[in-house]
């Protein structure tokens, strides 16, 4: 999600031995600031390091972390692989502080205490209406571990050197990055439109385009709006880009099984207020997207009108079981974008397990387990010397 190809790691040299064609990538600050030369990751050349040399007088002792060319990547295609990973760390940064501080204001108004996901957490959404963790094209085998995810260590910054030294991969549990297609259904009935929910869907889908366009370029992205029938939309949308009349998740569901691809995976986040009122046609639908392993969380909109113990609860649940897919009913509009965002996070955390090996997470959290029981079992104890006392003969 955020690496970068184009090298074989780092190696950490004494500034003597800098050559030409080598980039620095950390150890050169003066005063905790980047020197103005090395801020974009330039190649170093003779001329650059002796202009270094004279203007800053580093020592030549001094360790510094140097990336190294591998036999596909020029020095001049590193230096741009890196600038390109710095700017997609800044935006990645910015935006897990911004996601916090909007979280923070959530809990705030709602006098709770501070958590890393919204989708837990009643009255954010209505627990007795979630369902997580259900998918269709892959089984996830590892157990009692974290699931991946963008939300954990937020306050943390993450620097180029965690991603050259794998912190990213073993202390932050990031998903990784796979090709799969995103698709989004967006409900353009008249209800949610009169309701002003249709406005509210397509403001929190521009975090998700936000955050694809930048953190998920091997992934693609398709997006419907769907009424009677369903049309495919290009961003931007807005309220009016397709007639508002009645609701159908069957004509959604079968324009998925013609645009889905076969090869890859396929995640659906589907946004709406309610089901149609035709159960018996959208349940027969759901079983055929559940057969073709395509996975799929739908939101309900329930800012005005949550379900709790009504024949319509139930009805929701019977077509996520269907799905063999996920269900979030969100009642607070503000938390809608982020809800929508942990979605696909959840997705990819899940798939990120998927994808690996049941013995190296095994191993991972057992040598954990391990170094935690040391600590707690051997203290560290001061050391007491004694003064050194000649012996007498």
């Amino acid at each position: 999600m955020i690496d970068i190809p184009g090298f074989s790691g780092l190696k950490k040299i004494q500034w003597k031995n800098l050559e030409p064609g080598m980039i620095i990538i950390a150890g050169a600050k003066i005063n905790d600031t980047v020197p103005p030369e090395l801020t974009l990751y330039p190649v170093l050349s003779l001329n650059l390091i002796m202009d270094l040399n004279l203007k800053y007088h580093f020592k030549k002792t001094r360790e510094v972390i140097v990336a190294q060319s591998v036999k596909s990547s020029s020095s001049e295609k590193m230096g741009v692989f890196l600038r390109t990973m710095e700017k997609k760390l800044n935006d990645f940064n910015h935006l897990r502080k911004e996601l916090k501080s909007q979280k923070e204001d959530i809990f705030k108004i709602n006098n709770l205490e501070y958590s890393n996901f919204l989708h837990q957490i009643h009255p954010i959404i209505n627990s007795s209406q979630t369902i997580l963790n259900h998918y269709n094209s892959f089984e996830v085998k590892i157990k009692r571990v974290k699931t991946p995810s963008i939300f954990y260590e937020e306050d943390r910054e993450i620097k180029s050197t965690d991603v050259f030294s794998n912190r990213v991969i073993h202390e932050f549990n990031f998903p990784s990055e796979f090709p799969f297609v995103l698709h989004i259904g967006l409900d353009y009935s008249l209800g949610m439109y009169e309701s002003g929910k249709l406005k509210s869907a397509i403001d929190a889908l521009s975090l998700i385009y936000d955050f694809y366009e930048k953190f998920l370029p091997s992934a693609q992205i398709k997006v419907y709006g769907f009424s009677d029938i369903t049309n495919i939309l290009q961003f931007p949308f807005s309220e009016r880009d397709m007639e508002r009349k009645g609701k159908s998740f069957s004509s959604f569901y079968k324009k998925i099984l013609n645009q889905r691809s076969k090869n890859i995976p396929n995640f659906v986040l589907l946004l709406s207020d309610n089901l149609p009122e035709n159960f018996m046609d959208t349940v027969e639908n759901a079983g055929k997207l559940k057969r073709a392993g395509v996975d799929i969380t739908q939101i309900y909109l329930d800012f005005d009108s949550p379900l709790s113990g009504t024949e319509s609860d139930e009805k929701r649940k019977a077509v996520a079981e269907t799905l063999g897919g996920n269900q979030i009913s969100v009642l607070q509009k503000e938390a809608l974008p982020i809800l929508a965002l942990e979605a696909l996070d959840n997705f990819l955390g899940n798939l990120t397990l998927a994808n690996k090996k049941f013995e190296d997470y095994e191993f991972l959290e057992f040598k954990k387990e391990v170094v935690r029981e040391k600590k707690l079992d051997n203290p560290k104890k001061e050391r007491n010397i004694k003064p050194f006392q000649f012996k007498k003969l």
